[in-house]
């Protein structure tokens, strides 16, 4: 009750692509029996059409934490300010084993949902949830793209040891760095560096980076591409080279762009964000 006035439970079980739901009031009366809908607009039409005529101020609706599948729906229900609360499954799992029926069933589920919203502390999300709930994505994607980048950078070395082995040893810095990149998505084997005019040589190390290699380093780069012991012509390694180089700094780009919106989505919340469990930030 809230107020003398009954509450409504609405219990959603979500899945991949089809959740089921049932509707309950806080005197144990099932109002809408549970009843499937799709993972789509036409499916939360369908459930809004169940719900419409319930008072939103005593409508709570219950889901369990499963992953990323129910978070579509969260957003949708959250926009049209609807009260939702996450269930942990723990809960649901307990008065699972203290049913007749211990099989996990959707439409089992769904009131198993409500029970728990009914006799356990439950707290409404928030808008600072939804943002916490976007922040666990965007780290997440931002770890995939981490990993490939990696991945493109290992191919990348594999294939200058074949092609230009002294390279490596060149750049002191290590192979990943501008000046590495820019010379080698143009001339990618030692046969096409040894021959550059060396003025040409000099401009593209010292602008790609900034100063730090010129003239006598590029002096050094010839000599060592006119010796080196790479395979002397394999146009297959150059295209990979050139190709591990571009998915290098696509993969950064992206990373750089999921990076902004996560900045932009923090500067939302207050410090406090750093020490929810959950979310490892960059």
């Amino acid at each position: 009750m809230k107020g003398g006035v009954p509450m409504f439970y609405v219990g959603v079980d979500i899945a991949k692509s089809k959740h089921y739901a049932s509707v309950m009031s806080s005197d144990g009366e099932v109002i809408v029996e549970a009843f499937p809908f799709q993972n789509d607009l036409t499916g939360f039409q369908k459930f809004l059409s169940k719900i419409l005529k319930l008072d939103k101020k005593h409508l709570v609706i219950g889901l369990e934490s499963t992953a990323h599948y129910g978070e579509n729906l969260i957003e949708f229900l959250y926009d049209l300010d609807y009260s939702i609360a996450i269930i942990n499954p723990i809960q649901t799992s307990v008065l699972r084993k203290s049913n007749i029926r211990k099989t996990k069933n959707d439409k089992v589920d769904t009131y198993l949902i409500i029970k728990s919203l009914i006799v356990n502390n439950y707290r409404v999300i928030t808008k600072r949830d939804i943002n916490i709930i976007k922040l666990k994505g965007l780290c997440s994607s931002r770890q995939n793209l981490v990993t490939l980048r990696t991945r493109s950078k290992i191919q990348l070395a594999t294939y200058v040891d074949q092609l230009f082995p002294e390279l490596n040893s060149f750049f002191k810095a290590g192979l990943h760095i501008n000046a590495s990149y820019q010379l080698l998505k143009n001339y990618t084997t030692p046969e096409e560096i040894g021959n550059l005019h060396l003025t040409t040589l000099s401009n593209i190390l010292k602008n790609a980076s900034r100063g730090k290699y010129s003239k006598p380093q590029a002096i050094t780069l010839k000599e060592l591409a006119k010796t080196s012991i790479g395979i002397k012509s394999n146009p297959i390694l150059s295209i990979q080279i050139k190709h591990a180089i571009s998915q290098i700094e696509l993969f950064t780009s992206q990373i750089e762009e999921v990076e902004n919106i996560t900045s932009s989505i923090m500067t939302a919340l207050d410090s406090k964000i750093m020490t929810i469990p959950g979310i490892r930030l960059y």
